[in-house]
């Protein structure tokens, strides 16, 4: 796995600077921009997504509980993958108490019910609609 170290290193700048050179941000001139980006390419890199996490708190991970597959024929990700959203997969039948743990271990940032398995209380606060989803 390459690292942003490893990239700062090869472009002849601090970590920091191949961070904000990868973000696009003005912290950084046009012509490292695109040096550290060429080497990340080059080299296959991708962002550690759980360091990010870690660092900004939230998980960018949605949730959607099923009954089965036929449930999604319908279902854009659109929305949730414009966001910047991965898309975690729950199956019903895994039973309220497993699916409650699931979601707050993982850190779910929303949840989209569609199953039509009574939903439990405590998973409430994560909603998002069904609408807002496939807007």
């Amino acid at each position: 796995m390459i690292t942003l170290k490893q990239i700062a290193k090869r472009a002849g700048c601090t970590v920091m600077a191949a961070s904000y050179a990868l973000r696009d941000s003005n912290e950084v001139g046009e012509t490292l921009r695109k040096k550290v980006k060429t080497i990340a390419t080059s080299l296959g890199y991708a962002p550690n997504t759980a360091a990010q996490s870690l660092r900004t708190r939230k998980s960018k991970l949605a949730a959607i509980v099923i009954d089965s597959l036929r449930d999604l024929t319908e279902f854009k990700f659109n929305t949730l993958q414009s966001d910047g959203f991965d898309v975690l997969l729950i199956f019903a039948d895994e039973g309220p108490k497993n699916i409650v743990a699931k979601i707050k271990s993982r850190h779910i940032e929303s949840v989209m019910w569609l199953s039509n398995r009574r939903k439990p209380k405590e998973i409430r606060s994560y909603e998002i609609s069904r609408k807002s989803a496939d807007a």
